[in-house]
C-alpha cells in the first residue's frame, strides 16, 4: 500500500458517498479525513502507507488517554483511517469492515473477563433489553477508567475508586441521567460482591445525585447594592448584618433575618 494521500482521501468520498449514507455522516468522514491530512502533513508525507496508518492509530489512542479528545472522536478517526486503509489496498470500500471490532476489545486482559461475566450475569437478571444495555456500558466505561487511576486488579478496587467513578462518569452524563447511571453503578459493585470479588462497595455509590438548581433573579443588581447598603456600617449590629446581605447576596447559600 502505498497512494498519496489526497488521492485516497478522493477515492474514498466517491466509495462513500456511493453507500447513500446522510450528509451529516459524510461530514463526519471528511472531518476525520482532514485530521489525517494534517498529522500527514506535518511530516511531510504524501503517501499512505502501513506505517503511517499504524502511527495514525496510535495517535489516536494517546490523545484519548490522555483526554484530548473524546471517545466519539476516536471513534470516528479511527474509522475514518480504516477506511482510507480499505481503499487504498483495494481500491474500494465495504460497509462491513470497520464493524468488526468488539464492544469489549478496548479493556485489558485482566478487565474484559470480568465484564463479560457481568453482561452475562445481567442477562439472568430478567432486565429489560435497554437497561441491561444500559448498566453494561456504564460498566465498561468504569473498567476502561480503572487503570487511568492506577487499579489493574478489580479485586483491588476501593471505596474511593468507586466514589470517583462517580465523578467520572458525571463528566459524561447529564444530570437528569444521572439517576440511572448510579443505580447501574450499584448493580455493578454488588455483582463484585456477590461474586467474591470485593466487598461493601454498594454503599460508596451516594443514593441520589445533586441536581442542577437554577437561580430565580427577584431583585435588579441596583436594588441588591440598595440592600447591600442599607445597614449602619457605624454599630456592630448594622456591620453583622451588612455582612449577612453580603453572604446571601454573592452565594444565595443562607437564609438571612435581620433585625
Amino acid at each position: 500500500m502505498g497512494v498519496f494521500v489526497g488521492e485516497v482521501i478522493a477515492r474514498a468520498d466517491a466509495a462513500v458517498s456511493a453507500l447513500g449514507h446522510a450528509p451529516s455522516t459524510l461530514w463526519q468522514y471528511r472531518w476525520a479525513w482532514s485530521r489525517v491530512e494534517v498529522f500527514c502533513g506535518e511530516p511531510d508525507v504524501v503517501e499512505l502507507t502501513d506505517e503511517v496508518v499504524a502511527g495514525f492509530l496510535r495517535w489516536v489512542a494517546a490523545e484519548h488517554a490522555e483526554g484530548r479528545i473524546k471517545e466519539w472522536k476516536r471513534k470516528l478517526l479511527r474509522k475514518g483511517m480504516l477506511v482510507l486503509s480499505e481503499v487504498a489496498s483495494t481500491g474500494t470500500y465495504t460497509w462491513k469492515v470497520t464493524r468488526g471490532r468488539h464492544r469489549n476489545e478496548g479493556l485489558t486482559t485482566e478487565f474484559r473477563p470480568v465484564q463479560e461475566q457481568f453482561e452475562q450475569w445481567l442477562t439472568g437478571q430478567g432486565l429489560a433489553p435497554a437497561t441491561t444495555a444500559l448498566y453494561a456500558t456504564v460498566s465498561r466505561k468504569v473498567l476502561a477508567w480503572l487503570p487511568e487511576r492506577g487499579v489493574v486488579d478489580v479485586r483491588r478496587v476501593s471505596a474511593g475508586d468507586v466514589s470517583a467513578a462517580v465523578a467520572f462518569l458525571g463528566v459524561s452524563y447529564s444530570p437528569g441521567s444521572m439517576r440511572t447511571v448510579l443505580t447501574a453503578l450499584r448493580v455493578w459493585c454488588r455483582f463484585l460482591e456477590d461474586t467474591g470479588r470485593s466487598a461493601r462497595l454498594s454503599p460508596a455509590v451516594p443514593a441520589a445525585n445533586c441536581r442542577r438548581v437554577r437561580t430565580l433573579v427577584v431583585l435588579s443588581a441596583d436594588d441588591v447594592e440598595l440592600v447591600v447598603a442599607s445597614p449602619d456600617p457605624a454599630t456592630p449590629v448594622g456591620r453583622r448584618n451588612r455582612a449577612m446581605l453580603l453572604l446571601a447576596a454573592r452565594t444565595g447559600a443562607c437564609q438571612v433575618v435581620c433585625v
